[in-house]
């Protein structure tokens, strides 16, 4: 380029010298040494440029090619650049293109002999800062250089801010996350607790940890205190927190100084203020608890009354009434001398009397003993096909006296099921004498068996006067008669269907109806095949009676429906999977804490859990799915969700908490 030939090298000289002289005298201050890359094919200005920056007070470093210049801009990565727009090899608008693709926010400025809008334009488009035009004075193009030394450096600090705000904000964020955290632990562990004291303990703990306090302490109106920390004197106390309850005032909640000895935000004393509200609810709800359990003791108390003088009263009628009947039958059979047409008619009439009541005073002990826990079954392995014959054929007589036909449906196989044979036959007698008595004369029963996965369905069917949907709910209630039954006239004591919903669901079976108003009713009724089934059942009852007994918490956790496939694909036999299936049972036992049960249920893994801590039984679940998905027995195993129930939150009885077990679902902590 002849461009330089233009210049005075005296004028350059001149200014060169003034400026040196005004940075040795300390009129002006070099800048601190950044380093600016010179890309130009004249030799003589690069020499310019490195006199001229050196001078002050930068670092300069130059090429004469632009692939040299790219490869420059990669090992230092200068503040600044200056490119000039005709290069041997590239032009400078290529160049350009690099150093962005390398470094997008690079500060770049255009050096040109030719100074045309379009040239400058495309620069200006890809990015460059500034372009100076040859021949320039000194002053201009130092003047050009500070400002994009100085865009550089304001480039550099906002990233630089926004990396420490970015940081800053993370931090804070992660303190806040882990501030609600431990509040949301709180609330959970408040709302398992039931006991006063341990309550306001959690909430003193729990505030000093939330706002890094040296103590805090909680003070209720009715005198009950709890602390953390060390003492602190009523001069240092930094916050005070009322806890109230809708417009009731429950008591304090007062911090002491901070440990780092720094003063307390507003944001410090909001975190404070929602510890208060937890609090206050969870005291609310603890006072409920409170009432509701004497309530419940009161009405425990009422009800084992009740029992106790049904039981004494049936007790009392049994031996008379048995009597009665054997009186009966001696007269009836002669033995008291010849008996009349009139005589025998009454005598009859007296003992079906006694027999109706014999019946009832039966039913009331069932029930009596089922209450007290007095109701034992001998479970063992039956052929319900035999079992449903035997009842069919006792009730045969009293149907065909109405000409009401009985049809049986079995498959032809035998079908067998784990329980009490006279239990299971008592539920199918109640639920067939109910059949007969609500169908018109003339009409149609249907018994029969249906094979399920892991139960068996028995279901007695009829075409008679049927059931309202609003009554279908309340039927199991014990002295509940349906109005078509008063109406019609139909004895009764409204006691089978209790009987029937209380025997099946301690066998760990469920009770169906379907019915129609004036078309007939369906009732049906589960037992179980499975023995480990009936093993994880009776662990239940056995836990349940240990916590009614200490008057503590338990747990149930279900994995629904697992599948248990080896890598392989679906186990080759029976044996096979059953082997994988104890296998996973002793890997999920090392999931546990110690008291604590596993066993296979319904197809899938139950545990028993010695709490009822929310915290520490999904500590527990998080772990049996990990086990469940990585093991040494190199199994995928699939669920269809995780069912938790805890006592006596959930259910108070064997049937209510598993039931609510295998229909909730585990949903996963974010915490």
């Amino acid at each position: 380029m002849a461009c330089w030939a233009q210049m005075e090298r005296s004028e350059w000289v001149d200014q060169l010298r003034c400026r040196q002289k005004a940075c040795t005298t300390g009129t002006q201050k070099p800048e601190r040494q950044l380093r600016i890359l010179v890309i130009d094919d004249e030799e003589g200005i690069r020499a310019f440029f490195d006199r001229a920056l050196r001078a002050e007070g930068y670092q300069s470093i130059s090429a004469a090619t632009g692939y040299e210049g790219v490869e420059l801009f990669k090992q230092h990565r200068p503040a600044v650049t200056l490119v000039d727009l005709k290069l041997p090899d590239l032009d400078g608008i290529k160049v350009l293109e690099q150093i962005r693709s390398i470094d997008p926010a690079a500060v770049t400025v255009i050096i040109t002999g030719h100074a045309s809008l379009s040239a400058a334009m495309a620069a200006l488009r890809l990015g460059a800062y500034d372009f100076i035009t040859k021949p320039f004075d000194l002053a201009p193009v130092l003047a050009s250089v500070q400002r994009a030394v100085e865009k550089s450096q304001l480039l550099v600090f906002n990233e630089q801010l926004l990396r420490g705000l970015r940081l800053t904000n993370r931090r804070l964020l992660e303190e806040k996350k882990a501030k609600f955290t431990a509040l949301l632990e709180m609330s959970r562990t408040m709302a398992s607790v039931s006991s006063r004291d341990r309550l306001l303990d959690t909430v003193a703990r729990t505030s000093v940890s939330l706002l890094k306090a040296g103590s805090s302490s909680v003070h209720l109106v009715d005198g009950d205190f709890a602390a953390a920390g060390p003492a602190c004197r009523e001069e240092d106390i930094a916050i005070t927190v009322p806890i109230r309850f809708q417009d009731r005032a429950l008591g304090v909640l007062r911090i002491g100084p901070r440990d780092d000895s720094q003063p307390f935000t507003r944001e410090d004393q909001k975190m404070a203020e929602m510890v208060a509200s937890h609090a206050a609810l969870a005291l609310e709800n603890c006072r409920s608890y409170g009432e509701m359990k004497r309530t419940n003791q009161r009405l425990k108390e009422v009800d084992e009354m009740k029992s106790e003088f049904v039981s004494i009263v049936s007790h009392e009628f049994k031996a008379p009434l048995d009597c009665l009947q054997n009186l009966a039958n001696l007269i009836l059979g002669g033995d008291a001398g010849p008996v009349t047409g009139d005589q025998r008619e009454l005598l009859e009439s007296v003992r079906k009397s006694g027999a109706r009541l014999s019946n009832l005073v039966d039913t009331l002990l069932d029930l009596s003993r089922m209450e007290s826990g007095a109701f034992h079954m001998q479970f063992r392995r039956i052929e319900m096909r035999e079992l449903v014959k035997r009842a069919v054929a006792q009730f045969r007589p009293l149907a065909a006296g109405s000409r009401i036909d009985v049809a049986v449906d079995m498959p032809d196989e035998p079908l067998h099921a784990h329980g009490d044979p006279v239990k299971i036959e008592q539920v199918l007698s109640n639920l067939l004498s109910n059949a007969v008595k609500f169908t018109a004369t003339g009409g149609k029963i249907r018994v029969g068996l249906v094979p399920k996965d892991r139960e068996l369905e028995v279901f007695v069917e009829d075409d008679g006067i049927g059931i309202s949907q609003e009554e279908i709910d309340r039927i199991f209630t014990r002295f509940y008669r349906n109005g078509d039954a008063r109406k019609n006239g139909i004895p009764g004591a409204g006691l089978g269907l209790a009987i029937v919903k209380s025997i099946v669901e301690s066998h760990g079976g469920r009770v169906s109806v379907r019915s129609t108003p004036g078309c007939g009713s369906r009732f049906g009724f589960t037992v179980l095949t499975e023995d480990e089934d009936v093993e994880f059942l009776s662990l239940v009852e056995q836990f349940l009676v240990e916590a009614k007994a200490d008057d503590r918490q338990f747990s149930i956790v279900v994995m629904k429906n697992g599948q248990w496939i080896p890598p392989g694909g679906k186990p080759s036999g029976v044996e096979e999977e059953q082997g994988l299936k104890a296998g996973w049972e002793r890997k999920l036992k090392q999931s546990l804490r110690k008291g604590d049960i596993v066993k296979r249920y319904r197809g899938g893994v139950a545990a028993l859990l010695r709490t009822g801590r929310q915290s520490e039984v999904h500590a527990v679940v998080t772990r049996m799915k990990e086990a469940m998905h990585a093991g040494e027995y190199g199994a995928a195993t699939r669920t269809n969700g995780v069912g938790l129930a805890t006592y006596p939150q959930d259910g108070l009885t064997r049937a209510d908490l598993i039931a609510r077990a295998q229909k909730s679902q585990v949903r996963r902590r974010t915490a």
